[in-house]
């Protein structure tokens, strides 16, 4: 009998849902917040925030034995993450010209 480990794909696509879903309730919010550093922190620090989401999936996985979904989800944790490092890596360098 094999143990199912999951998939790393079916991690990784779960995972880029929530945070496609989460950034869209993230610019609903920010759009309706009154203060701006809430807003700046939810937006501009997607690649943090994504941590209150992810985590606790990751560890759903983790513990049901499902090690290969679960790397998944760090991996789509650490394309956003750097994406938008990335991002706001050109914006200063444009910003600093």
């Amino acid at each position: 009998m094999e143990i199912d480990r999951g998939s790393m794909v079916q991690g990784f696509f779960v995972a880029a849902l929530l945070n496609f879903v989460f950034v869209g309730v993230i610019a609903s919010i920010a759009n309706r917040a009154a203060d701006l550093k809430v807003v700046q922190f939810l937006l501009l620090g997607i690649g943090l925030t994504q941590l209150l989401w992810l985590t606790p999936l990751w560890l759903t996985y983790k513990r049901s034995g499902k090690t290969e979904s679960a790397k998944g989800v760090l991996v789509a944790g650490g394309i956003t993450f750097l994406l938008n490092a990335g991002y706001w890596g050109i914006i200063a360098l444009v910003a600093n010209q």
